[in-house]
Parts: C-alpha cells; sequence; structure tokens
C-alpha cells in the first residue's frame, strides 16, 4: 500500500540529520504504577530517545491526532500509528510496520519522577512486552 495515504505517516529523514544522543536510561519488567500520572498530549508529542540510541516522533497529523513514528533506517524498519488516551492514563494504539501491516499494540505513559516514557508493545494475541524508557529530546 501507498503509505503516504496513512494520516500517521511522515517523512522524518529530518530526524537523522544529527546524531543520536547517549541519554542515560535503564530498562526494566515493571511498572512503578503510584509514580505514573495521566498525560496530557503536549507532553506526549516531540522526539524521544531509546537509550540503544534508536528514536521516535509524537505528533499531531493534520487532524489533531496523535502520531507514533519510529525509525530504523539501518533496517529499513519504519513502526507507525495513531494514539489516542484511555481512561487509565495510557496513550496506546495499533502498530503498523513499513509495509502498513499490523504487528501488535503499543502504549506509552509518561513517569514525571525519572522524566522518561514509558512504553511497551505487545504482538497481536499476546500479552505486554518489556517495559522500555525514552527521554524527551
Amino acid at each position: 500500500p501507498d503509505l503516504r495515504s496513512n494520516r500517521c505517516f511522515r517523512d522524518f529523514s529530518r530526524a537523522f540529520s544529527k546524531e543520536p544522543k547517549e541519554p542515560d536510561l535503564r530498562s526494566g519488567t515493571s511498572l512503578p504504577s503510584e509514580a505514573l500520572t495521566p498525560l496530557t498530549a503536549e507532553i506526549v508529542m516531540g522526539e524521544w530517545h531509546y537509550d540503544s540510541g534508536m528514536s521516535y516522533f509524537v505528533e499531531p497529523d493534520a487532524h489533531g491526532n496523535l502520531c507514533f513514528n519510529e525509525w530504523d533506517r539501518n533496517r529499513g524498519i519504519h513502526h507507525h500509528g495513531s494514539l489516542a488516551e484511555d481512561e487509565d492514563g495510557w496513550f496506546s494504539g495499533q502498530l503498523l510496520n513499513q509495509d502498513g501491516s499490523h504487528i501488535g499494540d503499543l502504549r506509552m505513559r509518561y513517569d514525571p519522577p525519572q522524566e522518561v516514557m514509558i512504553t511497551q508493545c505487545r504482538p497481536p494475541l499476546s500479552d505486554w512486552g518489556k517495559v522500555t524508557r525514552a527521554r524527551k529530546v
């Protein structure tokens, strides 16, 4: 399919014109729920860097929906999808690959004490995977 027709598909090649920073992050497997607070779209929007050096963007599309875009240009991978705020304070949505195929779900929530975005993915019909943390650029 033509990804340009996907409302969350954007050309983020500008993000790769600068060297990624090496943030001091730790990945874990559990969520400290007492430390998490509901998000607003303003907190979520922007560029976020994982400890691996990869990054992702959360930006509004032309319709005001939040869109997640993650690129790994070395491997030719582009994960993307629309995000909506859930009642429990998570932003979540379906995760699509560069071909537009559904590969699972994504959820994210900001952790104010650590100043990191906590993200989790899950393949279809599976449980949520490990917690990954990213810092805002």
